[in-house]
């Protein structure tokens, strides 16, 4: 007896031992989800579950935990139905077994993935992470809830209504999957837009305003081509790596901004009327061609005339501003090359200028 006594000491000894305290908070949008019966899941198996508290917390012990990286499922009585969700590939725990859920985030992801098929209200209601008629809580997930819902058949038995079972929350890689396909197709539907675009301006078909918006319309989708490029980027990043770092997803973010800028002063160069052609009607272009048209000598000024240097004043000037945007969004993210190219034609454009107030302010004092 002495002998059972102590090898069952030691088995219990040995299971104690073995069990670890996983700690979890699960939020949307800064709210705890209480009264949720929350699992802890490794391929499909249930290792432990608890039910969340006010504050969306719960401590859950399992028998082992030979990973950091858990997927999650959480039920709960709402609304009169049974609500359930499901979060796999999105949770790792850190040192301590704690992680915290914050349930918007898998949510957006996959509204995003679904292409606008399912709404972030519906899946809220779904999952019952809101139930109508509690301030934001839902009602405890209690056997007298699910007895307000049974019913006896024919034959005798009892049967629940759950109500409608919520869609299942896309794995991180399903939706990443999802969105790098939809960001291919976008990039792919914007090549074909501005090829269409400027095949119009090709065929010179066009009036003058009709072309300045091709021209405002291809310059705005080759931005939107580098945001939808950005993103794609990052999803590529997180297919390889499965979890970015602090500075990669600071990278994409200030990028991301940049490119978001520089969309909004070409429609507010757009909505103001600015043009980046010249008072002859050739637009001004990067690189070489375009500092020699700006390199004035003498001759030139004397061929044109006051109203055509203000006019070449003004348009020097709107170029000026553009390339000042540039540097202020893009810097960081040129290559060393188009920042000397972009530095060498902001100097340019200061000195075409000055040449041309210079010689303005000459004729004043003449008149």
């Amino acid at each position: 007896m002495k002998r059972i006594f102590t090898l069952s000491a030691l088995i219990l000894l040995a299971f104690t031992a073995l069990a670890e305290n996983v700690k979890l908070k699960i939020t949307y949008n800064g709210n705890g989800i209480s009264g949720h019966t929350v699992s802890v899941m490794l391929g499909g198996g249930v290792l432990g579950s608890g039910v969340t508290d006010s504050n969306g917390e719960v401590s859950i012990n399992v028998a082992s935990l030979p990973t950091k990286s858990i997927d999650l499922k959480g039920e709960k009585s709402c609304d009169g139905a049974q609500k359930s969700w499901e979060v796999k590939g999105y949770v790792t725990l850190d040192a301590s077994n704690y992680a915290h859920l914050k349930m918007e985030e898998p949510i957006k992801e996959m509204v995003e993935a679904s292409g606008g098929f399912m709404s972030e209200k519906m899946l809220v209601g779904s999952y019952g992470l809101l139930c109508s008629g509690s301030g934001g809580s839902s009602s405890n997930n209690s056997s007298s809830s699910n007895n307000s819902n049974s019913s006896s058949d024919d034959s005798g038995s009892s049967s629940t209504t759950t109500g409608s079972t919520a869609p299942t929350l896309m794995t991180q890689e399903e939706a990443l999957a999802n969105q790098k396909v939809m960001l291919e197709n976008k990039i792919s539907g914007l090549d074909n837009k501005i090829a269409k675009k400027q095949e119009k301006i090709d065929e010179g078909k066009l009036d003058a305003d009709k072309k300045d918006e091709a021209v405002y319309d291809i310059k705005e989708m080759e931005v939107e081509k580098k945001i939808a490029q950005n993103k794609l980027d990052k999803v590529n990043l997180q297919i390889e790596k499965g979890m970015l770092n602090k500075e990669e997803k600071n990278t994409f973010k200030e990028k991301d901004k940049a490119l978001e800028e520089e969309l909004d002063a070409i429609k507010s160069e757009r909505k103001g009327g600015s043009s980046s052609t010249s008072a002859d009607g050739e637009g001004s272009t990067d690189g070489e061609d375009a500092e020699e048209d700006i390199n004035f000598t003498q001759e030139d000024l004397n061929d044109m005339s006051t109203t055509k240097l203000k006019s070449k004043k003004v348009a020097l000037k709107t170029e000026l501003g553009k390339l000042n945007v540039k540097m202020k969004t893009r810097k960081k993210f040129m290559s060393p090359n188009e920042l000397a190219e972009t530095e060498a034609r902001i100097a340019a454009v200061e000195a075409a200028i000055a040449t041309l107030e210079a010689e303005i302010e000459k004729r004043g004092e003449e008149e």
